[in-house]
């Protein structure tokens, strides 16, 4: 009995933010990220469109929302759910021809064009190390709801596709500790490659999570989008560059 007593004084003096962070934890973040897309898509063998050089996307300030929930259940997977908007429209002049679709827009012709990637993540993932040295471990299901779209200024010639069917992917985080400091340096990725398609988005990040427990993140986020006769669709879409976020930890 006075050992029992005497564990449940020791429990409750521990800080609240102590006892909460072992038995469920939230954490939450909100990101802005600075996106330059570049490469190429095409549809059912009628000539390469490059993203940059015809359509004429550039670079695009997009934001992703995340909020994730731990818990000390045996067995049961934590849980994130994520959504990241990734959309980009360009106004170009062609300087050469192209097809998409089975329509073909001609050299000097003016066309809008867009490209949307969005999607939103939910990832079930088991913590196998949590120390200094943390490591997070599990899948993510990935439903996009996008589309490809090239449409001419007159409005004659439009051509779209929609990008829209769920992914699943592997899932990896680890993050080094900095010890008493509040800094930490980390990794992040998803991934899913099958006969040339699939996803590869990785993350780097240094974070600083203050006594309060809100904090930032400064890192760079590469995204990668290969299709191999995906609904008729082909290429290699990538879309990278640097994120600032706010973190809240409870």
């Amino acid at each position: 009995m006075k050992k029992e007593l005497a564990l449940m004084a020791v429990v409750a003096g521990l800080p609240m933010g102590v006892q909460a962070d072992t038995l469920f934890g939230v954490y939450a973040g909100a990101s802005m990220w600075s996106q330059a897309y570049s490469g190429g898509i095409e549809f059912a063998n009628q000539g390469e469109i490059d993203m940059e050089n015809d359509l004429g996307f550039d670079e695009e300030d997009a934001t992703y929302l995340y909020i994730a929930i731990e818990h000390m259940v045996p067995m049961v997977p934590n849980i994130k759910l994520q959504r990241t908007e990734m959309s980009t429209d360009a106004n170009s002049t062609l300087s050469r021809n192209i097809t998409f679709e089975g329509q073909v827009f001609s050299a000097a012709q003016d066309i809008s064009s867009t490209l949307d990637l969005s999607h939103t993540d939910a990832t079930f993932y088991y913590e196998v190390l949590d120390n200094w040295v943390s490591l997070d471990l599990g899948m993510s299901i990935r439903v996009f709801d996008g589309e490809v779209s090239v449409v001419s200024a007159d409005g004659s010639l439009q051509a779209d596709q929609s990008i829209s069917a769920p992914l699943p992917m592997l899932y990896g985080k680890v993050q080094f500790d900095l010890p008493f400091s509040g800094f930490s340096l980390g990794a992040e990725a998803n991934y899913l490659m099958v006969s040339g398609n699939g996803v590869s988005d990785i993350l780097l990040r240094a974070a600083y999570e203050s006594p309060y427990r809100v904090g930032a993140e400064l890192g760079y986020r590469t995204f990668t989008f290969k299709l191999d006769d995906i609904d008729d669709l082909y290429g290699e879409l990538t879309v990278e560059g640097p994120y600032l976020a706010v973190t809240l930890h409870l």
